[in-house]
């Protein structure tokens, strides 16, 4: 008797597990989709990970990534460029400053020791 019911407790933790991951609420989503869909797919493993997998992108789509890709690297440089030669300019304008020297011989001391004393 024990042997029987071996494969039943399997089964009702196996379904508990499906249960609680989740898996059993999407896989009845798709199920339901599937149903309510007026034409169905020829490929319904592919209409399943579509659904379930969010799918690959088509080839069009691929393609359009990749161009707006290209497209925002160019804005990237262009605003580098940009950025670069403006501040050049602001280094160009600004005057240099000038460090506070030290007489000759001695060291110019850090503005930590300054406070101290």
């Amino acid at each position: 008797m024990p042997e029987t019911k071996k494969p039943e407790v399997k089964r009702e933790e196996y379904r508990k597990y499906l249960d609680s991951a989740g898996i059993l609420d999407e896989l009845t989503k798709f199920l339901v989709t599937l149903y309510e869909e007026p034409d169905k797919p020829q490929d319904a493993v592919a209409y399943m990970k579509k659904l379930l997998c969010g799918g690959e992108p088509d080839a069009a789509e691929v393609e359009n990534m990749k161009s707006e890709i290209e497209q925002l690297k160019a804005q990237v440089e262009e605003l580098t460029k940009r950025a670069e030669a403006a501040e050049a300019k602001i280094l160009a304008a600004t005057p240099a400053e000038a460090e506070p020297s030290a007489p000759e011989g001695e060291e110019a001391k850090p503005d930590a020791e300054e406070k101290k004393e």
